[in-house]
C-alpha cells in the first residue's frame, strides 16, 4: 500500500522554504567542529523529505526521472568518482575528506530536490512566495542589527557580533534569491506591498558590499536580457522592469547619505570596495585585488605541475602550511586540484543544464516567463560568480541546479514550454 503523501510532502517543502534563508546566517548553522562543517536547518529538512520520499513513493516514478536525465546524472556520478580519486591524493586526508563530504551533501541535495519537489506550478509559486517573504523578514532583522546596533559599514552573517567572516554565504544566498525576487516583484500582479521584500533584500545586497555578487548579478541580467530579446519574451514588460530598477536605485541614492551621516557617521563600505578596483592603493584595508591576483598566479603555477590530474583535493591550501587562502575562483580551483579532467566534467554538467535552459521554447506572451527568466538570470549569475568565489561543493549551489531542472519540468508538464531533453 502506497501512502498518499502529497499534502505532507508539500507541507514539508513549504517548511523548507520558510527556513531556507537560514542558509545565509551563521548563527543558525550547526557547527560540526570535528569535520570543519557548518550545516543549516534546511539541509536536515531536505534530508528528511528525501528519506520520506524514498520510503513511500512509487519506484517507477524514480526510475522515470532518472532515465529522463540519465546522461546528466552519469556525468555527475563520474565527477563525484573523480573527486573521490583526488581525495585519495590529498596530503592531508582530513582536508580532502571534508571537501568530499561537502560535495556529497550537495549532490544528495540536488537529487532530492529534483526527485522529490512537487512538479506543480501553483505549488512552485507558493514555495517561492514563502522563500521571498521569509528571506525579507530575516534580512530586515539582520540589517537592523548591523545598521542600528553594531553601526557597521557592511552587512555580515553573524547575529551576535560584527564580523566579515562567513559573509560569503550571505552574499551567495543573495545571488540565488534575488533574480526570482526581481521578477516576482515586477512581473506578477504588480501590487505595492511586493516592493517591501524587494527593497529589503536589494538594500541588504548593496549593504553587504560584495563586489563579486553585484558584478555577477549585473552581467547575468545583461545576458538574460539579450536572450529574452532574442526569444521575443515580453520585451515591453522587461523595459518596465528596468524602469522600476532605475527608480529603486534613485531612491537608494537619496537614502544612503542620511544613513551614512545620521546613523553610521561613516561611509558604507560598498563604495570603497568598488573604488578599490580602480585605485587599489587609495582605500586602506578594503581591496583584495592584489591578494587575488597573487592567488591566481600561484594557482596557475600549481596547475602547470600536473595539468591533467591536478595536484589533489585541498592541496592548494595545504602546500603552504594551511596559510594560503582559497583561489576564490571555482574554475581555477577545480583545474588546479582536479586537473583538466575534473574541470571538463564540471563544465559538461553545467553545459548540459544550460543547454536545456536555452532550448526551452517559451511562448512570447505566456504566463510563466517570470519562472523561466528568474531561473535563467540566476543560472547566468552563478556561471559568472564562480569566477569570484569557491562555492561549487556547497548545498546551495547544487540546490539551485536541482531547482532549475524542476522549473523546466514544471513548465514542460504545463505545456507552456517545450524542453529538449537531449544533452
Amino acid at each position: 500500500m502506497i501512502l498518499r503523501y502529497s499534502s505532507i510532502q508539500k507541507t514539508l517543502w513549504l517548511l523548507c522554504g520558510l527556513t531556507l534563508p537560514l542558509f545565509s546566517v551563521s548563527y543558525f548553522r550547526l557547527n560540526i567542529e570535528a569535520m570543519g562543517l557548518k550545516l543549516a536547518l534546511p539541509f536536515f529538512i531536505i534530508i528528511f523529505i528525501g528519506t520520506f520520499f524514498l520510503l513511500f513513493i512509487k519506484q517507477y516514478k524514480i526510475s522515470y526521472s532518472i532515465l529522463s536525465n540519465k546522461i546528466l546524472f552519469f556525468y555527475i556520478w563520474i565527477f563525484f568518482i573523480w573527486q573521490l580519486f583526488e581525495c585519495l591524493r590529498a596530503f592531508d586526508i582530513f582536508l580532502g575528506a571534508r571537501e568530499i563530504i561537502r560535495l556529497i551533501f550537495g549532490i544528495i541535495t540536488f537529487f532530492i530536490i529534483y526527485l522529490c519537489f512537487p512538479k506543480d506550478k501553483k505549488f512552485l509559486s507558493h514555495f517561492l512566495t514563502v522563500v521571498i517573504w521569509a528571506s525579507s523578514i530575516l534580512m530586515g532583522f539582520l540589517i537592523y542589527k548591523y545598521l542600528f546596533i553594531f553601526k557597521s559599514p557592511f552587512l555580515g552573517s553573524e547575529l551576535n557580533y560584527q564580523t566579515r567572516e562567513s559573509r560569503n554565504q550571505l552574499t551567495q544566498y543573495f545571488l540565488y534569491i534575488f533574480p526570482y525576487l526581481f521578477f516576482y516583484t515586477f512581473y506578477i500582479r504588480k501590487r505595492i506591498y511586493k516592493i517591501i521584500p524587494f527593497v529589503l533584500i536589494l538594500f541588504g545586497l548593496i549593504y553587504s558590499g560584495s563586489r563579486g555578487t553585484i558584478i555577477a548579478l549585473v552581467i547575468g541580467f545583461l545576458i538574460t536580457f539579450i536572450i529574452a530579446i532574442y526569444n521575443k519574451i515580453r520585451i515591453l514588460s522587461i523595459f518596465k522592469v528596468i524602469a522600476g530598477v532605475i527608480l529603486c536605485a534613485s531612491i537608494f541614492l537619496f537614502m544612503i547619505r542620511p544613513i551614512e551621516r545620521v546613523i553610521l557617521n561613516k561611509e558604507l563600505e560598498v563604495f570603497d570596495r568598488f573604488y578599490a578596483l580602480y585605485r587599489p592603493d587609495a582605500v586602506a584595508n578594503i581591496g583584495t585585488y592584489d591578494l587575488r591576483s597573487e592567488l591566481i598566479k600561484t594557482a596557475w603555477d600549481d596547475f602547470q605541475k600536473d595539468p591533467i590530474l591536478g595536484i589533489g583535493s585541498a592541496n592548494f591550501i595545504f602546500m603552504n602550511n594551511g596559510d594560503r587562502l582559497p583561489t576564490h575562483n571555482d574554475y581555477l580551483a577545480i583545474a588546479v586540484e582536479d586537473g583538466l579532467v575534473g574541470l571538463i566534467l564540471f563544465l559538461i554538467i553545467l553545459g548540459i543544464i544550460y543547454k536545456r535552459i536555452l532550448t526551452a521554447k517559451i511562448k512570447p506572451r505566456g504566463n510563466d516567463q517570470h519562472y523561466y527568466l528568474g531561473m535563467l538570470w540566476s543560472f547566468n549569475s552563478i556561471i559568472i560568480f564562480l569566477n569570484f568565489m569557491n562555492c561549487y561543493p556547497t548545498v546551495l549551489f547544487w540546490m539551485n541546479l536541482g531547482l532549475s531542472l524542476v522549473i523546466l519540468e514544471i513548465l514542460h508538464r504545463d505545456q507552456n514550454v517545450a524542453v529538449a531533453y537531449s544533452p
